[in-house]
């Protein structure tokens, strides 16, 4: 509720939920709201739904148009790892989704120093490129994926976060932004 008192649509909300408003007498106004609401509340439940064929359609054609996929982190290996598989020597692995579009990355750092990243886009198409955008760093590899969308790349040992963008060299596809290493 509003501190300068109840509005109508606060009335008329309540009233739609079953709540009675403290104190007062609904009035034909707020009655009248109320049901004005409850109308509109079922007709957009009993409306058809956008069929799934047709979503699919719509979608494809903002994917060729150039959408962007920013994929989300729905994977990490070592959220909620023990401190024993957490270190130097041991991989992480964190998958991005979006979809039925994913982008897997395996991030070892070996006794070594360097840094060793492989990718999976899934799903794989020919030509395909991953760019990575290391923080802090002016060098921008580029991996070459294979016919089953994977590739690997050493990136330097002080690296902390990047970026990985997933396309060809006319379009990018899919982005994973913000991949912390550690």
């Amino acid at each position: 509720m509003s501190p300068n008192g109840n509005s109508l649509l606060e009335r008329a909300l309540d009233l739609v939920s079953g709540r009675t408003p403290s104190g007062e007498p609904a009035t034909d106004a707020y009655l009248a709201y109320a049901e004005a609401l409850r109308a509109a509340r079922r007709g957009v439940l009993d409306a058809p739904g956008c069929p799934t064929a047709v979503l699919r359609r719509a979608q494809a054609l903002f994917g060729e148009r150039g959408g962007v996929r920013i994929l989300r982190l729905v994977f990490d290996s070592w959220r909620d790892a023990a401190p024993a598989t957490r270190g130097a020597g041991r991989a992480r692995s964190l998958r991005y989704e979006d979809g039925d579009h994913a982008l897997d990355l395996r991030v070892t750092r070996p006794p070594s120093g360097d840094v060793l990243l492989q990718v999976a886009v899934e799903p794989p198409e020919p030509g395909l490129t991953a760019h990575v955008d290391v923080q802090g760093s002016k060098r921008k590899p580029r991996i070459a994926l294979d016919e089953s969308g994977a590739g690997q790349i050493r990136i330097p040992r002080d690296a902390h976060a990047l970026s990985v963008r997933v396309g060809t060299d006319e379009r990018i596809f899919m982005e994973a932004p913000d991949v912390a290493l550690e």
